[in-house]
């Protein structure tokens, strides 16, 4: 949302956790002045590439393929669920079986 005034100009984004981690929008404010820059006195604006999510995706399967019951990470995130004073049911520790490939 833009809010214009006769000297100046607002620029408002909101964005659910679920479409943008906190990287992306630290760099939010950067690619804004480097677009803006660009507009107003030509030239390319400095943007770093772009990736596809999916490959993301892909990498992050292949990085975690060893994570097992077993795994340190698995064990801490249990603990600390444990140890929380809210009964979520989201929360409960349930065994999920992987499919071989």
């Amino acid at each position: 949302m833009t809010i214009s005034r006769p000297t100046s100009t607002s620029f408002l984004l909101a964005s659910d956790h679920s479409v943008s981690d906190a990287y992306s929008m630290a760099m939010v404010p950067y690619e804004i002045r480097e677009l803006y820059t660009a507009a107003m006195h030509g030239g390319a604006p400095r943007l770093a590439p772009v990736h596809s999510y999916l490959d993301h995706a892909e990498s992050e399967r292949e990085r975690l393929s060893d994570l097992t019951d077993a795994h340190p990470a698995v064990g801490h995130w249990r603990e600390l669920i444990a140890a929380t004073t809210i009964n979520c049911r989201i929360f409960r520790y349930h065994s999920v079986r992987r499919k071989e490939p």
